[in-house]
């Protein structure tokens, strides 16, 4: 099925009937070994194709795949979550299921899970199964999911056009029981006064409710690798059933009733959190897990992790494309695979000396202490392992610091989820008993807070790592599958772990070796990183408050890990304030501006306090002599792009002349101050309604390759072409970025490479 559902969005249906084909005359006529694998195959083929076409009601098959308007009704399927951008509104992004569309005058009858786009203002003031109507625009290609469902289209209201046409809730019981999830939330704020943060945290913990949560603590959680806590998964949906089996226990019920108990209460439990995908997963799983006890069988739990995995699968095949579903059943089949045996390893290595005394003290630390704490070290090594290549593919992140911080931020949440499930009964009890009750659950917030603040200032705790190639991450798991699966030949599968390690060091050592220049389209500008060995990044601008994101992302996924310096050409917000975003992710040592401009209101906020420079200063950053040659001291009017700062960029034989936003102006000024222009490359300016890169120009600097920035505020403008004709008709080599892209350029042996875009 894992298959099937894999090969769904790269093969026709053709392609797939006679696949199907194929493997049923293989069941029929084929090796005795392969036929059960054969016919099961085929049915799980046609299956997956069968329920991934829409049917005629279906809203793919409604609409074309293009925005479009429309008029829409539709049933709230789950909680909003709040995303808010450096200079945007915030959005909110609700899971709604489409009933109708109006069309012709009347409404028809057409289905779909979409994600509704909101701003802040126009928030719904309604729960889960409340029914709204809207118009607004339909776009297509939006793959967030809905529960365990793929949402195929995003739907933006018109302002002021959504109006609720019914608030009930499916039933009277599940009416009332979102009534007392608001009830719930309310009591926390209250039992948490003045700490907002704290609050926060209990109720995306307890309640599932992850708006609250400010970007910073969201962020602080992802760099140091410790998000996962915040998924309604396995850990919440375990512990509570522990918790009701131990109840179930204690008043004297048989074991054969407990799945009569414990799920309805799962259930509605990922009802108010939000039915949210991590949830149901997390559920059915436990669910396959006690279904053994009412047929009088043990629970065997591979057996339940591969009913779980067929069963989701077969319910929703596109969920093999979630990430948080490869993440709970990569890890979950890691622990069921390898658990034992990394737990015995560990065993091994921490066991007493057996020819020490014993003594009371120690028999207490050897039976209560030392065997949770293996057993913790066990689940966060394994995990840390198997999650990291896919880690760094997905986020380009590599958090090291995570597999400390899991030690006391798992028990840590464990601890605010023993002590806070039972403190929500307390609502029902006077203000003053749940502020007590919710003491315990309050202290484990904070705690937790401050664990995951203190990881973040540990230097190299979290690193962005470049991507690895997707064969590299097949392989990797294809040998720790081939080591489960034939244990007898492990040895083979341990060789080829370590010749991948060999040739991940030793391709990641060659990579960065030499010098390199990486050029990046930012909106209305660009912004560029020069790296030398050993040495950290120089980046030049960081975008707009949009682009910045995009500028951001691109440095993380070329590995780019630490910034010794930020230098802002001019004072322009569509090179400047993506410093916002860019410090989420980044701290850079030292910040240079030119000197004329160091009081303008763009610069004021920046952190540190950025160095003035002029015309004339040489200094030393990430390993380059870098010269200043515009602007003066004395060039404190005109316009911004006329106050760029020019810099040469030298180390050995690598030179690379950087225009900023300069255009013909400040060009005439260079030549006419007489210093030395020649440089290998040169970024040319991206001045605003100026022409640049002139002959003589070119002559003085004497370039081998001219690097123009993707576009600029009109696309790539008259006077931009004119200037790429005059670098051609020199016999030079032009390099232009892509749109929403990269360029990369390394000097290897003195020679100028050929830029890579990225």
């Amino acid at each position: 099925m894992l298959l099937a559902a894999a090969a769904l969005p790269w093969i026709s249906l053709s392609a797939a009937v006679g696949v199907s084909l194929g493997c049923l005359l293989l069941a029929k006529w084929g090796p005795l070994r392969f036929r059960g694998v054969a016919f099961g195959f085929a049915l799980c083929l046609l299956w997956v194709f069968l329920t991934g076409r829409p049917a005629a009601d279906d809203l793919r098959a409604v609409f074309r795949p293009q925005a479009q308007s429309v008029r829409l009704r539709f049933e709230i399927r789950g909680d909003g979550d709040i995303f808010s951008f450096p200079g945007e509104a915030q959005e909110i992004r609700t899971p709604v299921l489409v009933r109708k569309n109006y069309r012709e005058g009347a409404w028809d009858t057409s289905t779909g899970r979409v994600q509704l786009r909101l701003t802040a203002p126009e928030s719904l003031n309604g729960v889960t199964g409340s029914v709204w109507e809207a118009s607004g625009v339909l776009v297509p290609g939006n793959f967030s999911y809905v529960g365990l469902y793929r949402a195929d289209w995003k739907f933006i209201p018109d302002p002021g056009s959504l109006q609720q046409i019914s608030s009930r809730q499916g039933s009277a019981v599940l009416s009332g029981f979102f009534q007392v999830r608001e009830r719930l939330a309310k009591e926390i704020s209250a039992a948490c006064p003045n700490r907002p943060e704290v609050s926060a945290t209990l109720k995306a913990l307890l309640l599932g409710q992850r708006s609250e949560l400010d970007r910073e603590t969201v962020q602080r959680f992802v760099r140091t690798g410790l998000i996962h806590v915040f998924a309604v998964s396995g850990l919440h949906l375990g512990l509570l059933s522990s918790m009701l089996i131990f109840a179930c226990r204690w008043a004297g019920m048989s074991p054969r009733h407990y799945f009569w108990v414990v799920l309805p209460l799962l259930m509605v439990f990922t009802l108010y959190t939000g039915l949210r995908a991590s949830a149901l997963r997390a559920l059915m799983m436990i669910a396959c897990l006690l279904l053994a006890a009412p047929f009088n069988r043990k629970a065997h739990l591979q057996s339940a992790f591969a009913l779980a995995l067929f069963l989701i699968v077969t319910i929703a095949p596109a969920q093999v494309y979630d990430l948080g579903f490869q993440y709970s059943f990569l890890l979950v089949g890691s622990l069921l695979a390898f658990g034992k045996a990394f737990a015995k390893q560990i065993q091994l290595a921490c066991a007493p000396d057996p020819w020490r005394v014993s003594s009371a003290g120690r028999q207490f630390r050897e039976r209560h202490i030392w065997p949770p704490l293996q057993g913790a070290l066990m689940v966060t090594a394994l995990c840390f392992v198997i999650s990291s290549p896919l880690t760094a593919y997905t986020f380009h992140l590599f958090s090291p610091i995570g597999l400390v911080g899991n030690l006391l931020a798992v028990p840590l949440t464990f601890l605010l989820l023993a002590s806070g499930f039972p403190a929500l009964l307390a609502v029902f009890l006077p203000a003053s008993a749940t502020a007590v009750a919710f003491i315990p659950a309050r202290w484990s917030a904070q705690a937790l807070l401050s664990w995951v603040a203190f990881l973040e200032r540990v230097p190299g705790g979290t690193q962005w790592v470049k991507a690895p190639p997707l064969w590299m991450l097949l392989v990797f798991y294809g040998c720790l599958f081939c080591w489960w699966r034939w244990p007898r030949r492990k040895i083979w599968a341990v060789a080829g772990l370590l010749g991948l390690a060999s040739f991940a060091v030793t391709a990641r050592w060659l990579e960065y070796r030499e010098p390199e220049l990486g050029v990046m389209d930012a909106e209305r500008g660009q912004a560029f990183w020069f790296r030398q060995p050993g040495h950290g990044i120089i980046l030049v601008d960081a975008g707009s408050a949009w682009s910045g994101r995009q500028v951001t992302q691109m440095l993380q996924s070329q590995g780019v890990d630490k910034i010794d310096a930020l230098i802002f050409t001019h004072p322009d917000r569509y090179h400047v304030e993506g410093w916002r975003v860019l410090y989420e992710s980044y701290n850079p040592k030292q910040l240079f501006v030119a000197e004329t401009d160091l009081s303008h209101r763009l610069f004021q906020e920046l952190e540190p306090a950025p160095q003035g420079l002029k015309r004339g200063d040489v200094f030393l950053a990430g390993g380059w002599n870098i010269e200043v040659l515009h602007p003066g001291a004395e060039s404190s009017h005109g316009a911004a792009d006329d106050r760029s700062l020019v810099l040469r960029f030298t180390r050995g034989v690598s030179s690379i002349l950087l225009m900023g936003g300069a255009g013909e102006r400040v060009e005439k000024e260079c030549l006419a101050s007489g210093m030395a222009l020649s440089s290998r490359v040169l970024l040319a300016g991206h001045p605003r309604g100026q022409d640049g890169v002139h002959p003589e120009f070119l002559q003085a600097v004497s370039p081998e390759v001219v690097v123009f920035s993707g576009r600029t505020f009109d696309g790539v403008s008259p006077l931009r072409e004119a200037a790429e004709h005059r670098v051609h008709a020199v016999g030079l080599g032009v390099l232009r970025v892509e749109l929403t892209g990269g360029l990369r350029l390394k000097s290897a042996s003195g020679t100028l490479l050929t830029g890579k875009p990225f």
